[in-house]
């Protein structure tokens, strides 16, 4: 008798605290390094949260810091909602949050909610022209200059893009000086 009120007892003890236990949900990916390029438009979704929560509560998902992502609260996704500029910065990181709902009505203080930052790398775009600077250029040549003397070699040429290993100038013709590029 005394064995089955001990079963008893541990029984009714462990359904008490695993219905009092309520477990944190869970991401179920990585969320770092994720890859974007810098003209992805507006109103693309980029990636999708996935969370569950182990003793099968619904979950939500939610965002905090970030003005160029919104997340949607039921599918995870995650919208671009203002431009990227990969020369204003190379990543972006915030919190998001998954949140176990205990109470189908809504939140409650017994929902458990985890955070993690997650960080977006920007990969840049061929988007900006290549920028003189010092302008304008001038140079005194003396007539009787030989042929192939370098009469300037002052040039500076700024590109904000980070693609491509060199830039390619070329000497373009003007109205006022057609014969410029020639000589």
């Amino acid at each position: 008798m005394k064995w089955i009120l001990t079963l008893l007892f541990i029984c009714l003890t462990s359904e008490l605290v695993s219905s009092e236990t309520n477990l944190p949900p869970v991401f179920t990916q990585t969320l770092n390094n994720i890859v974007l390029y810098e003209n992805v438009p507006v109103g693309t979704v980029v990636f999708q949260l996935e969370g569950y929560d182990p003793e099968g509560s619904n979950v939500t998902f939610s965002s905090i810091g970030s003005d160029h992502f919104s997340v949607d609260a039921v599918s995870g996704n995650i919208t671009l909602v203002k431009p990227l500029d990969r020369e204003e910065t190379d990543s972006l990181t915030f919190l998001v949050s998954i949140r176990d709902r205990v109470d189908p009505a809504g939140e409650s203080e017994q929902d458990n909610v985890v955070q993690q930052p997650i960080t977006f790398i920007i990969l840049d775009e061929n988007d900006n022209p290549p920028e003189f600077q010092d302008t304008p250029y001038e140079a005194d040549v003396n007539e009787d200059a030989a042929v192939g003397t370098t009469i300037f070699n002052k040039i500076l040429v700024k590109d904000r893009d980070t693609i491509g290993d060199s830039l390619d100038l070329k000497c373009l013709p003007q109205q006022q000086s057609p014969e410029a590029c020639s000589k």
